[in-house]
């Protein structure tokens, strides 16, 4: 179930927002996707900003019906954050964790073969096999680490660049790492579970807003801001309570561990309840 709701709030794993999620959360879905073969659908909520009256993102159910035993089976719960701006990637190995509930991949970027760990939401909408496809697919970040800098300069000497390095006897040398770089998850971390699978992503500030949504008597507050990436612009959910916020600006370099959300359905497939 990868809400990751610890991107925005200190008390992910509250019981009672749980349990608000399964008794009441899936009574307000909006639009629904059902499989051809009847076999799993996807039903939406929208979430509203109640700062602003927009909407800026969706609570997704996947469901599969058992047929056996006539019942509706709930095998995932996510949340994604409205993104216009697709992104075009290529699906290259299906990763440790994958189930009929959710599917972790390796993709590059195409055009600049930037390496990433995802996982896909709302997958039953596509039937086809998507490894080693290339497609448009709409992304946001939920960050677990994330770290502030003034600008690529400030990032790059954190990094250890704060003079050019030699690489190997090439005489060529790396002044830092770009404004849009990202890698794989756990590259410098020995700890990492081979069934985790998230990425290191850099990138720079756009805009932000102070947006927050309603679940029952739980409003959750947070930052959701546009950064440039290798991606793309994408929506990045970060709470003020769980984040050092204090030097966000527009133009200012975020870097962070983040759980990569790639929805790969278009909104015409879905039917409209409401």
């Amino acid at each position: 179930m990868p809400l990751h709701l610890n991107s925005i709030i200190n008390d992910s794993q509250n019981s009672d927002l749980l349990a608000w999620f399964f008794q009441h959360g899936m009574d307000e879905y909006d639009s629904v996707f059902i499989t051809d073969d009847k076999k799993y659908l996807h039903i939406q909520r929208s979430l509203v900003d109640m700062i602003s009256s927009e909407t800026i993102g969706r609570l997704i159910y996947t469901i599969k019906f058992n047929h056996e035993r006539k019942a509706l089976e709930v095998l995932d719960l996510d949340i994604v954050m409205d993104n216009s701006n697709g992104s075009l990637i290529r699906f290259i190995r299906l990763r440790a964790g994958s189930s009929d509930s959710n599917e972790y991949y390796e993709i590059e970027t195409v055009g600049e073969e930037q390496h990433l760990e995802i996982e896909t939401v709302n997958r039953h909408t596509e039937p086809k096999e998507i490894l080693g496809t290339e497609r448009k697919v709409y992304v946001s970040l939920f960050p677990f680490e994330l770290s502030v800098y003034e600008d690529i300069n400030a990032f790059n000497k954190w990094a250890g660049f704060s003079n050019p390095i030699e690489s190997g006897k090439s005489g060529i040398k790396v002044h830092g790492l770009s404004e849009r770089f990202c890698m794989p998850g756990g590259i410098t971390n020995p700890n990492k579970k081979e069934d985790e699978s998230y990425s290191f992503v850099v990138g720079m500030v756009k805009s932000f807003n102070d947006v927050a949504i309603q679940f029952g008597e739980y409003r959750l507050s947070f930052v959701l801001a546009k950064v440039d990436t290798a991606l793309g612009l994408v929506p990045v959910a970060m709470g003020r309570d769980v984040f050092d916020l204090s030097k966000l600006k527009v133009g200012c370099i975020v870097a962070m561990n983040a759980d990569v959300k790639v929805d790969v359905s278009e909104p015409s497939v879905f039917k409209r309840t409401k």
